[in-house]
């Protein structure tokens, strides 16, 4: 039987911060976000700096920008630094978002989800560039107060997206609605990421933690994250369905990287829900049994390791290489339908609707999708969209925002399944 719904509506976060123990349904919270990629020299303030950006291009926040400050508690002076560029950037990004909604036809515009979006981001906008330049720890307090403000209110906002753009469909074309909403969602990673990095810096100087630098930690545990996330899906899927496949992780189990952990765990589990459920489903069409024997879910973990680059600090502790992780989901679960398969990475995708019903005394599989995951530790929201078609596409664009990808090799048919690959850039 063909994936009946590529798009499994498991919609859900993770945090790192849970020791990967993931338990009841909590509200979906959304991965964070981080800092552009520029160098700040020590001998040129950040309020120059900050200023020095305008009229250029904004760039995607990478590891090294996000590391910028070397390892907390930060200095005040640090922290004040940290505080003015975090202001400023905001204050451009969210500027950028407004004016890309100005930007929208006049019905689609008039949507009143696509119309709270853009309410959301005009008052926090109007938050930000009420606050003086941050020239102490003081101005910093206000600062945190209008980032956790922010991201807050911001925190389902993709939920709004999603059903916004169903509704006004008619009015534009697909491209037209992939264009916009790949440059909302990245602005979105880069909002976030730059939040909360600074919210955790802040809080960092009162309990610093070893191994982080903010949002980043610098020794995920490859093996620990994906089994979280396996035994949790797996936990979740024997819940709905009553069976769930066995799995093995293989290659480089013990590996370390660098990375937002919250982001590799949103990815992997977008992926893993899929291969879960089309295994499920096939299996039981193939057998014409509710309980078929079941062939595992196979994870290969690979880490390629350029030469060592030197991340922009002099803090030896905020140095590490550039290498590509790449992990590879392998199921079979009779692979995708040829029909549906140019459209797995639509963003309006999405073939189990909400009031699926019951079928052949089987619980409602669109339930599967509809229980969060992990905590709000980091207060990072996806929003509500399970089933609006969002899951695959998200994932494959946190995965090319850190210069990676996401990858299907699809064997339709009987015996056959999708090979997922993923590859981010992490230090290591």
């Amino acid at each position: 039987m063909a994936r009946s719904d590529f798009h499994l509506k498991l919609w859900s976060t993770v945090s790192p911060h849970n020791g990967h123990r993931l338990r009841l349904p909590v509200k979906p919270r959304r991965p964070i976000t981080t800092f552009t990629k520029r160098h700040i020299p020590h001998t040129v303030s950040s309020t120059d700096y900050a200023h020095s950006l305008a009229g250029q291009s904004l760039k995607r926040v990478s590891l090294d920008r996000l590391m910028r400050f070397g390892p907390p508690p930060l200095s005040p002076s640090k922290i004040v630094e940290s505080a003015e560029l975090t202001r400023y950037e905001l204050s451009q990004r969210l500027q950028r978002r407004v004016n890309a909604h100005l930007s929208l036809p006049y019905l689609p515009a008039s949507n009143p989800h696509i119309k709270e979006v853009m309410s959301i981001y005009r008052h926090s906008l109007e938050e930000i560039n009420s606050l003086p330049p941050i020239r102490t720890v003081a101005d910093n307090a206000a600062l945190l107060q209008a980032l956790v403000t922010m991201v807050d209110d911001a925190a389902d906002v993709i939920g709004m997206f999603a059903t916004g753009f169903k509704e006004s469909k008619r009015y534009l074309s697909e491209e037209q609605i992939t264009s916009f909403l790949d440059r909302a969602i990245q602005s979105r990673i880069s909002i976030r990421l730059i939040a909360e990095q600074h919210l955790s810096l802040s809080k960092a100087e009162h309990s610093p933690n070893g191994s982080r630098l903010g949002i980043v930690d610098r020794k995920v545990k490859l093996k620990k994250t994906l089994e979280s996330v396996l035994e949790f899906a797996g936990e979740l899927c024997e819940g709905t369905f009553g069976i769930a496949p066995e799995w093995t992780i293989l290659g480089e189990v013990e590996a370390e990287v660098c990375f937002v952990e919250m982001h590799l765990q949103y990815i992997l589990i977008e992926v893993i829900k899929n291969a879960l459920r089309a295994t499920i489903e096939h299996h039981r069409e193939v057998t014409k049994s509710t309980n078929p024997p079941l062939p595992p879910i196979e994870v290969t973990l690979a880490i390629e390791r350029p030469s060592p680059v030197a991340l922009n600090s002099n803090d030896a502790a905020a140095q590490v290489s550039q290498s590509i992780l790449c992990i590879r989901i392998r199921d079979r679960g009779g692979g995708i339908d040829p029909k549906d398969l140019p459209h797995v990475f639509s963003y309006a995708f999405s073939t189990v609707g909400s009031e699926e019903k019951a079928q052949n005394g089987m619980p409602n599989q669109a339930d599967f999708g509809r229980i969060s995951y992990g905590q709000e530790a980091l207060k990072s929201s996806l929003g509500r969209i399970a089933g609006l078609g969002f899951g695959l596409p998200m994932a494959r664009l946190y995965c090319r925002y850190f210069g990676g990808n996401l990858e299907l090799v699809n064997m339709h048919g009987i015996g056959g399944g999708v090979d997922s690959y993923i590859t981010v850039v992490v230090g290591t």
